[in-house]
């Protein structure tokens, strides 16, 4: 019989009025109980619809929502259907609630509903903890770590919501908890075996083999750890049985985990493998204690169903397979923040963890991310390796001088012949480490940079992944992202990620961690209710000064929230002086991430006058110093940016464009970054340029872009040159 989460006749958040504590089992068949009494969730639908709600604890779900998953073929009464489903469900969780009352657990949430769960009443919110501390625990070296993994996994009592019937909508929702359970399954199995403890994972990994049949590293470290668990024969009839069904349902051989599981078994031997390793791996030399470049202090609030589906990739990425997962969202919503903490996680199991990042604005030079991300590559590659793919094709990309500015090839079949060889060149670095390539804000790459991406992800080399991140609006997918995404959902393996808003308790631990105080519950409604969740705005909105004192409901009531993120950064910077007001503005034009020496040159300050500015920047965390550089400071985030852009008169920005024009040229003349985003900061000071100094920079630019294979931003940059004024006159005068 399962055991249900909590002791019998425990109290806490869990109790009810009719004297036991309700208690609630969704790993496995439904069930629930009170005290040492079992209930019943009703009919069909209506216990469908309580473990929907229970998957998203915390998380509401719109009644259309719901429609959708419970129903195939809706009913015209389905809506009815769902109020009366949630008034009897209350009445079994709470028989002392009213009739009409909302209980303490299914909460009526905008226009749909969703359960709050007491301490210890679900065992998904249980296993989420244990799972959690575990992974801290190993983190920190504790010992403790197996037993919480052990504890964690033996909640699981089969199928999430097994026995329930539900049509293709409601898939998606049992199997992210399922992922969340092999990925767990996985990384026990791993330490378990590492530490020479395989049969305290065996139970676990046979229900997870049970459950997904043709889910290879799960089958792979079920092999594993019978083999070393001394049980050959049976790790033998594992891999037959999944070869087996592999070859008969999708007509494939076992990828490279389970080949390599199979190999130790027949290599024979019962004490763990060089294979079977640590979940922490030794850190490559390259790597410094963040890979990422920056991984915030604390946790991260929430994301627990997303991480799941990240860390599976990256496992299977370090057991010499692929992959690749595609994150969308709202601008402010935490995609940077989702990929710094699985960067980190790579990072301390031994993966060279590389970043490109694409950057807003014309004057952003064609390429960009994959300069960035190639040249990391290359530079921890053997001096040997380095020297011949520099030599190639790939080091006109990289190239930054005016030498070969337009190789003859890149017009013919060039850009191919590039692609392939960066598909070689991360071939290359995978067979020395498993590799993680992160290319964000995708949203603001050029045609060449996307095309690229989906090369290379249709092409990934074994023991490589590739993470990708954009916004889901503001700005909406143009035509060229859509068709890389259509693409992508095409690769065998893909994942999308979709990050919605934090719930209510969500956005309280948020403001916990920024402020230091808990908000009671009013308050994190209100807050919640005020910034729709979005982790940005919330963080934006605990900082002002009226949320610097008790976080009450009525302190957040009084609070002038600002309707959108512009409204609060117009706010922070409203104490600011003049010059230090320039400053940001000026930093605002050169883009995301800005140079020291850039910005004081642009500013006709010091370097140190410079700093001086910047620190009260940094106070109103309207910027922030680049870790992984320390001569450059960063917005952050890019909407703070936009927003104080929006701020500088017209004419007033066209002088700070030709300010930062002036400083660039004053720059390393051959700078391959510094062309094209000259040719912009010049178009953009319009008027106040000389004409043809602008149509000089812009051939060039476009000269740039070509080398590159970035043949739509040439093609912008030299007709921009072609239609300026000067160009027609100075046709003339040479002709005259």
């Amino acid at each position: 019989m399962a055991v249900p989460v909590g002791a019998a006749g425990s109290g806490g958040e869990a109790g009810s009025a009719s004297g036991g504590s309700l208690r609630l089992q969704l790993l496995g068949p439904l069930r629930m109980w009170r005290g040492d009494v079992e209930l019943d969730a009703g009919p069909p639908q209506q216990a469908l619809l309580l473990a929907l709600l229970l998957a998203r604890a915390g998380r509401p779900i719109s009644t259309s929502r719901l429609v959708e998953l419970i129903w195939e073929d809706a009913p015209a009464s389905a809506v009815n259907l769902i109020h009366k489903y949630i008034g009897t469900l209350r009445r079994l969780l709470e028989p002392t609630v009213p009739i009409r009352g909302t209980g303490s657990h299914l909460q009526r949430r905008g226009n749909g509903y969703l359960f709050v769960a007491g301490n210890a009443m679900l065992d998904l919110a249980v296993f989420r903890e244990l799972v959690q501390d575990a992974e801290t625990a190993l983190t920190q070296h504790r010992p403790e770590a197996p037993d919480r993994y052990v504890e964690a996994l033996g909640l699981w009592q089969g199928s999430a919501g097994d026995g329930l019937t539900h049509g293709p909508a409601a898939i998606s929702i049992f199997a992210g908890l399922h992922d969340e359970f092999y990925a767990a399954c996985v990384a026990a199995a791993d330490l378990a075996e590492s530490l020479g403890r395989p049969e305290r994972v065996l139970p676990s990994l046979r229900l997870a083999a049970s459950m997904a049949p043709l889910h290879e590293l799960v089958h792979a470290r079920l092999v594993s750890t019978l083999r070393a668990a001394g049980q050959q024969a049976q790790a033998l009839d594992v891999f037959r049985t999944a070869r087996t069904c592999l070859a008969d349902e999708l007509g494939i051989d076992p990828g490279p985990a389970l080949r390599a599981a199979h190999q130790r078994v027949l290599v024979g031997g019962t004490a763990p493998a060089a294979g079977a390793r640590p979940l922490v791996r030794p850190r490559a030399p390259w790597q410094a204690a963040a890979p990422s470049g920056r991984r915030p202090a604390g946790g991260l609030v929430g994301r627990a169903e997303e991480l799941a589906v990240l860390r599976q990739a990256v496992r299977s990425a370090l057991d010499g397979g692929r992959g690749f997962v595609i994150v969308d969202g709202e601008p402010g919503v935490g995609k940077t923040r989702l990929l710094e903490e699985i960067a980190a996680e790579a990072g301390q199991r031994g993966a060279f963890v590389v970043w490109g990042r694409c950057l807003e604005g014309a004057g952003t030079p064609s390429m960009w991310p994959w300069v960035k991300a190639i040249g990391t590559v290359l530079d921890a590659l053997p001096a040997e390796t380095r020297d011949r793919w520099q030599a190639g094709v790939i080091g006109g990309l990289l190239r930054r001088r005016d030498d070969d500015l337009v190789a003859p090839a890149m017009l013919d079949g060039g850009r191919f012949r590039l692609f392939e060889e960066v598909v070689a060149v991360f071939r290359e670095a995978s067979a020395l480490w498993r590799t993680l390539l992160v290319i964000d804000d995708l949203q603001w790459a050029d045609d060449a940079s996307l095309h690229l991406f989906s090369h290379l992800a249709d092409q990934l080399p074994e023991g490589t992944m590739i993470v990708g991140a954009l916004r889901d609006r503001a700005p909406a997918p143009g035509t060229d992202l859509s068709r890389m995404l259509a693409a992508a959902s095409r690769v065998s393996g893909h994942r999308r990620v979709h990050l919605g808003p934090l719930s209510p308790p969500e956005v309280a631990e948020l403001v916990r961690g920024e402020t230091g105080r808990l908000p009671g519950p009013g308050a994190a409604r209100g807050i919640h209710a005020r910034t729709a969740g979005n982790p940005f705005f919330v963080r934006e909105l605990s900082r002002l000064p009226a949320c610097q004192g008790p976080l009450t409901e009525d302190a957040v009531a009084l609070t002038e929230v600002p309707s959108t993120v512009h409204d609060v950064v117009r706010d922070r910077m409203t104490g600011l002086g003049a010059d230090t007001r320039d400053l940001l503005r000026i930093a605002a034009l050169i883009g995301r991430e800005v140079h020291l020496n850039l910005l004081a040159r642009a500013a006709g300050l010091d370097v140190r006058a410079c700093l001086d500015h910047l620190e009260p920047l940094e106070a109103l965390g309207l910027m922030e110093s680049a870790l992984e550089d320390p001569c450059a400071y960063r917005f952050a985030h890019d909407l703070v940016r936009q927003s104080v852009a929006e701020t500088i008169p017209r004419r007033r920005a066209a002088q700070l464009h030709l300010d930062v024009a002036e400083a660039l040229e004053r720059a390393e003349p051959g700078d391959d970054s510094v062309a094209e985003r000259l040719a912009y900061h010049l178009w953009a000071a319009g008027p106040l340029a000389d004409p043809a100094r602008t149509v000089r920079a812009q051939v060039l630019a476009g000269r740039r872009a070509a080398a590159k294979s970035a043949f739509d931003a040439a093609e912008r940059d030299l007709r921009m040159a072609a239609r300026n004024p000067a160009n027609s006159r100075s046709t003339t005068d040479h002709r005259a």
